[in-house]
Formats: structure tokens, C-alpha cells, sequence
């Protein structure tokens, strides 16, 4: 079971948004959230639920399986930002 925040899932999700050529507000807009939120999630202060990846992942056009698992992993050490 994945229970834990992979190291730098943040800046994972800001390299993928940056890569896609979109603004933390653009992100926000198209999760319906905050510009303030997304800072907070790129910075790991936020852990992402279930909705939040699914809405990432389609507002990043990423797979939300692959997202979740670079999100949340059991051994956070090893994971790989992407």
C-alpha cells in the first residue's frame, strides 16, 4: 500500500508543469484551486489526495496511475521524479 510522500514530489510536479509550459495559475485554473495551493503543493507542504492527482494529472495530460505512484510510494528514498 502506498503511504508515503516519494522526496521531492513537488518539485516533480513543478518540473512536469514548467514542461508543459504552464503557469501555477494556469495549473490552478484548470484544477480548480488556488495559485497559493499549487505553491504549497510544489513546495511539499501539501500531500495530494486522490482528487487533487486525478485533477493534476489531467491538467498536465500525465497518467494519474504513474502520478500517484511518483506521489506516494513506500519507500520514498527511492523514488524517481520522472
Amino acid at each position: 500500500m502506498l503511504k508515503d510522500p516519494c522526496k521531492d514530489y513537488g518539485f516533480m510536479i513543478q518540473l512536469i508543469r514548467e514542461g508543459k509550459g504552464m503557469s501555477q495559475d494556469e495549473l490552478a485554473m484548470r484544477t480548480r484551486t488556488t495559485r497559493k495551493f499549487i505553491q504549497d503543493t510544489e513546495s511539499g507542504k501539501v500531500f495530494p489526495s486522490d482528487g487533487f492527482i486525478a485533477a493534476l494529472a489531467s491538467a498536465l495530460d500525465v497518467s494519474f496511475i504513474e502520478l500517484k505512484e511518483r506521489i506516494w510510494c513506500d519507500e520514498p528514498e527511492k523514488c524517481v521524479i520522472w
